[in-house]
């Protein structure tokens, strides 16, 4: 069970490191998180990994430095907060030995994904009971758009949690635990930030789709988590160019794997098995040829890669407790990835912005080098290089200032101090008017003249 740290706010997160120095966010290697891995399960549960647990302070930390001046995570859809709750799940796994299922979360890109279908014909047992496979068919009765599918010993309902006794849940080194999101966001939005989120805290991330609703290289362009399985509808046999569609994945983010299956085939291999309890041959080679040909099984290979564990000798219990060690270790180590590829995409954001920055204000430069250049000719006309290779439009400048100062040379004369003794409290009035009827007031109104009879005035 998860504790309080899942709501931990950054000032507690604080509180926790250790004030760690900052890494390079390029994150560990993949050999070195196995060695991690491997190395957490010989250390046992009592105190927790500590060097994956020091890796999760410095990556928490190059995470509040990135995002710490800016209010959202740009770039990598992923709100702060939502980054906050993958590193506090993240912590959880690293610092709590308890143990746990493995938490997979099944979302339905479309409506059309067949997403139902494809967790019915995983947990439905082909030869359990009638109450078994109708609990399954009629889970979503009286539910939203969330259910979650636990691992137990007896059938039971509790909310939109449905315990079952499924040999499918219990097959893997680790328990299971299926979590089912309805599709429920518009068709613009293949994934919204909320669903985006819960993808990047689960353990093993799986998305539905069908080809012919939803682009598959507009999904791919979204950075999704470490270990995502994408389930495209589609008849197996269908030819798919893999390399291709994943070229539209940013290059920061890491490659989901793509499987072509037709879950509602599958369904329906395992309804044919149970409308023949007494199976003959010929049954059971038809609930084998559609269930083969669905290619359901795929995904259990992949999951099985995903959730494999290293060999230990020990009993079946301890074997159990070092499998669960190890994948908690490594889904932590997953999230602490996926949390410094969410800063270097913030990163790489913010490059581009700067750059887009330095383009415009360039362009802005050049424009304004321009106008200067356009105002000077709409001001003073053209050049004209006359009078010994001086410019005839300087020279009028020049002229006008040698007036204008010739004449306020006469006014200021006739200051002298004999005379400024008894009329001191007019000296700045009379400048002052001075200045305004002899500078340059022939310039001035030839500039203005030449400016606004060249510039187009508009009238809004």
């Amino acid at each position: 069970m998860r504790n309080s740290t899942t709501t931990r706010t950054w000032g507690s997160l604080n509180r926790i490191r250790s004030k760690p120095s900052i890494p390079s966010p390029l994150g560990p290697s993949s050999s070195r998180c196995r060695r991690l891995q491997v190395d957490a399960t010989k250390n046992g549960n009592s105190n927790g990994p500590q060097e994956p647990l020091t890796l999760w302070h410095k990556t928490s930390s190059v995470v509040k430095k990135t995002f710490e001046s800016q209010g959202i995570a740009s770039g990598s859809l992923l709100s702060v907060d939502a980054l906050e709750r993958v590193l506090s799940r993240a912590y959880d796994d690293l610092s709590n030995g308890a143990q746990r299922p493995v938490k997979l979360l099944v979302h339905a890109v479309d409506q059309w994904s067949g997403a139902e279908d494809f967790v019915t014909a995983l947990v439905a047992d082909p030869l359990g009971s009638e109450e078994h496979w109708k609990a399954v068919q009629q889970r979503w009765n009286g539910n939203g758009n969330e259910l979650t599918i636990a691992p137990s010993s007896q059938l039971s309902t509790q909310g939109s949690t449905l315990s079952l006794p499924s040999t499918y849940l219990q097959r893997f080194p680790v328990p299971i635990e299926i979590t089912e999101i309805r599709h429920t966001s518009s068709p613009s939005i293949l994934i919204d930030a909320a669903t985006l989120s819960r993808l990047y805290e689960a353990d093993v991330p799986i998305l539905l789709c069908n080809p012919l609703t939803t682009p598959l290289n507009k999904l791919l362009s979204i950075p999704l988590p470490q270990g995502t399985i994408i389930v495209v509808r589609a008849p197996p046999s269908q030819p798919i160019d893999a390399n291709q569609l994943l070229s539209s994945v940013p290059s920061f983010a890491p490659k989901p794997t793509i499987i072509l299956a037709d879950p509602t085939r599958a369904v329906n291999a395992v309804d044919l098995m149970q409308s023949n309890p007494a199976s003959s041959s010929s049954v059971v080679q038809r609930f084998q040829d559609e269930f083969t040909g669905s290619n359901v099984s795929a995904f259990t290979q992949v999951l099985q890669k995903i959730l494999h564990a290293p060999e230990v000798k020990a009993s079946p219990k301890q074997k159990q407790t070092t499998a669960s060690d190890y994948l908690r270790v490594k889904f932590a180590m997953h999230k602490l990835e996926d949390a410094l590829s969410s800063c270097i995409a913030s990163i790489e954001n913010l490059k581009a912005r700067l750059d887009a920055a330095c383009v415009d204000a360039s362009r802005l430069r050049d424009k304004v080098e321009e106008t200067g250049a356009k105002v000077e000719y709409q001001v003073l006309g053209p050049s004209d290089q006359t009078n010994l290779g001086r410019n005839a439009r300087g020279n009028e400048v020049t002229e006008a200032l040698r007036q204008a100062e010739k004449q306020m040379q006469a006014v200021m004369s006739r200051f002298t101090w004999w005379k400024m003794v008894w009329r001191v409290d007019e000296v700045t009035n009379l400048v002052a008017s001075a200045l305004q009827r002899t500078w340059c007031p022939e310039l001035e109104r030839k500039a203005s003249t030449s400016f606004y009879s060249k510039t187009p005035i508009y009238i809004e």
